[in-house]
């Protein structure tokens, strides 16, 4: 999978998954299995690997949980997948990524209850988490000043 991502000029489309996070997906020993295929579609590769960071980095099934339970998440998280599994696609994916993932989460913003204060403050962390890796944070807040 890899050496096909590396070679991806045109990001290939297929079934998609639409929903991959910890919620849809049982382990056992070292293999998961997805589940809940209600949703899936045909679209970019880059659809379901928005929601993989969305999960596994950002930490989106883990952010209502205690602090004891998210540190749980966090380590099966990083077992499962960590940032170094972003790693060896090149730069011009992972800026598609990222502006994926911006979709994503901004495609959240409706649904957000305006009392869910942990799900608003997960959501502002995650956009800024990505603005300060594509170096656009810096940027925003320069043209917030003129």
């Amino acid at each position: 999978m890899k050496k096909k991502i590396k070679k991806i000029s045109i990001y290939p489309t297929g079934m998609c998954h639409g929903d991959l996070t910890l919620s849809n997906m049982i382990l056992k020993k070292d293999k998961i299995y997805l589940i809940d295929f209600l949703q899936t579609y045909n679209d970019s590769i880059l659809q379901d690997l928005s929601k993989v960071y969305q999960e596994f980095i950002l930490g989106w099934s883990s952010r209502q949980l205690s602090e004891q339970e998210k540190l749980r998440a966090q380590i099966i998280s990083k077992k499962l997948i960590n940032k170094k599994f972003f790693n060896f696609f090149p730069k011009e994916i992972l800026k598609h990524l990222h502006f994926e993932t911006l979709m994503t989460l901004f495609r959240i913003f409706p649904y957000v209850k305006k009392d869910d204060k942990i799900t608003i403050k997960w959501l502002k962390n995650s956009v800024n988490s990505i603005l300060k890796v594509e170096g656009l944070n810096k940027s925003i807040k320069q043209s917030k000043k003129i």
